[in-house]
């Protein structure tokens, strides 16, 4: 029976709600989102459907830093909007909750323009994690990695770490057969320099790759 672990939680936590003047709303606003949370999906194909994109990320951090970090992202999201003269929405909301921390879920909508969108929506991938890693975020949460986390594995991993995971990936797929580039970054080359190796890496990194046309027609890139 969850009851009593529920009562003996909510009275051990009373007193510090009411030290940072914190207050009940009810149940109201849990039984909204569980009857509307799902409606999430039907508002992005509406968004789709009338010249939007829509996307999300989301990340897990410590509670010391929740707020902070809430505001940060939503922030830069909001400067490359502004920078490009554009305008769009971003939300968040708490999926999970731990004993240390939470992960923090965003969805955000722009505008469709032209075939630069793609552009627009890599730096705000980027500007986000930025915000993410400042402030000791995780790069995901439980969507997973993959090729838009590539450029911050070995930053938030360790070089040490990173290279273990490729020796290993070197033993067990050598011809680079399994998701290639998809994971990790490449191997740094045999008599290949530290700088050239990054140089390499991030040439070959999808994210990077993502519009890369486009960009260089327009001789705007930023990325």
């Amino acid at each position: 029976d969850a009851l009593p672990i529920f009562k003996l939680e909510n009275k051990s936590t009373a007193a510090i709600f009411l030290k940072f003047g914190a207050f009940r709303v009810g149940k109201g606003a849990g039984a909204g989102w569980q009857e509307k949370k799902y409606d999430l999906p039907f508002v992005r194909d509406f968004a789709l459907q009338h010249k939007m994109w829509a996307d999300v990320f989301e990340t897990s951090v410590v509670y010391s830093e929740a707020v902070a970090c809430w505001r940060a992202v939503k922030a830069e999201v909001r400067a490359v909007w502004k920078e490009r003269g554009q305008v769009g929405w971003i939300g968040c909301h708490v999926a999970h909750q731990y004993r240390f921390g939470c992960c923090l879920y965003f969805t955000f909508a722009g505008q469709q323009k032209d075939e630069r969108d793609i552009e627009i929506l890599l730096e705000i991938k980027q500007r986000a994690t930025e915000a993410m890693l400042r402030h000791r975020g995780n790069l995901t949460h439980h969507h997973g990695i993959g090729y838009e986390h590539v450029p911050w594995m070995e930053r938030y991993l360790g070089t040490p770490a990173m290279e273990m995971l490729l020796a290993f990936k070197a033993i067990v797929d050598p011809n680079d057969n399994c998701n290639p580039h998809k994971l990790l970054p490449v191997r740094r080359l045999e008599g290949e320099s530290a700088k050239d190796a990054a140089e390499r890496r991030k040439k070959m990194m999808l994210f990077y790759q993502c519009g890369i046309k486009q960009q260089q027609k327009g001789g705007k890139a930023k990325l």
